[in-house]
């Protein structure tokens, strides 16, 4: 086995490092969908199973959701810039983990790689869910992690 010689594990560190921030600015842009949407009232498990839903949904619905989630995504980036804002570095630095946190629920449900706009529209009809439909969730988000072990099973938010 050859062993990397101090330059190549350098790049291999940088290339790492870079692998890294990429995912970390897909997750917080995600997070974000989930904060403009507020689901992220909801709880880690409720926006899980709902997350995990979306693979159930028919392509006119997509559409819909698309025109819905348009509307309310041009908003993204201004609320973004308002909600930083004020906050100190320490602030901005929880908040992201917090959102990157989150961002990775959209990740485990692979809904990565799904228009944004849709994903925005589908997070929104969350709250035009009835009580039977939210308690489904969270029993699906619950049972993924119970699966899982990851012991988030007792957590209700990231």
């Amino acid at each position: 086995m050859k062993t990397l010689t101090r330059k190549e594990k350098i790049e291999e560190q940088k290339k790492r490092n870079n692998e890294r921030k990429l995912r970390a600015r897909i997750l917080l842009k995600f997070g974000l969908v989930a904060e403009i949407t507020y689901i992220i009232e909801y709880g880690t498990h409720i926006i899980l199973g709902h997350l995990l839903k979306f693979q159930n949904i028919s392509p006119l619905e997509k559409e819909s959701l698309k025109n819905d989630g348009e509307k309310i995504f041009k908003e993204i980036e201004e609320h973004d810039k308002e909600t930083v804002i004020t906050l100190t570095t320490e602030e901005k630095k929880a908040r992201n983990h917090k959102l990157i946190g989150i961002g990775a629920l959209f990740e485990i449900a692979n809904l990565i790689n799904v228009n944004l706009a849709v994903i925005t529209g589908y997070c929104y009809s969350l709250h035009k869910k009835d009580q039977n439909y939210i308690n489904d969730c969270n029993i699906k988000g619950k049972l993924y992690f119970l699966k899982k072990g990851d012991g988030q099973n007792d957590k209700k938010n990231i």
